[in-house]
């Protein structure tokens, strides 16, 4: 097994092998040939038998296949808080805000009422409900994935005489399957009568 020395080249590597068109997917298990050819520079080092230790620490490790290389194997945050454990829920909030952000800024400065709430909900379920229909956001149903709430109850009088508008939304994220677990059984023949 592999693990990077410095945290430097992680963050790029984590962030920037195998791009993908969906934020919720994460680059690991990809090969990294191009990424550590060159061990001489401190990049990477060798540690056997660690990767249980250094995982639940938040250190991905890099780790060698025969016939398939080099791959980077995790896909865990430093975080102590385990809503943010893995790097992709935690990259998907990211998006979101941001998307959410930019997308909304065309309510600066309009008059802040139920008709401004109301289109600032649909705009937010819109992105919402696209977002749920990628399989973004777990749940059978919008309702179960996501939610927005912006109305009186989101915000006090304080707030509308300061020209706040406080929109409240919640969604249900998927996480990765770290562990994968089978479970096979075998009827002997006694038990099949």
């Amino acid at each position: 097994m592999l693990v990077f020395a410095k945290i430097i080249k992680v963050r790029g590597l984590a962030q920037g092998v195998g791009f993908r068109p969906f934020i919720y997917k994460l680059a690991v298990r990809l090969n990294l040939k191009g990424w550590v050819e060159n061990r001489n520079d401190g990049v990477v080092i060798k540690v056997e038998g660690e990767q249980e230790v250094l995982n639940p620490r938040g250190v991905n490790c890099l780790r060698f296949f025969p016939g398939r290389g080099n791959r980077l194997w995790g896909a865990r945050t430093t975080s102590s808080d385990p809503e943010w454990k893995y790097v992709g829920p935690r990259r998907y909030f990211i998006y979101l805000e941001h998307s959410i952000d930019r997308s909304t800024q065309w309510a600066v400065f309009e008059n802040n009422g139920p008709q401004l709430w109301a289109n600032v909900r649909q705009s937010v379920s819109s992105f919402l409900y696209n977002e749920w229909v990628s399989g973004a956001l777990l749940g059978a149903n919008p309702e179960e994935a996501y939610f927005v709430r912006c109305d009186r109850t989101t915000m006090t009088q304080s707030n509308l005489d300061n020209g706040q508008l406080i929109c409240l939304i919640g969604v249900s994220v998927l996480k990765p399957a770290e562990f994968v677990v089978f479970r096979i059984g075998q009827k002997t023949a006694d038990s099949r009568s």
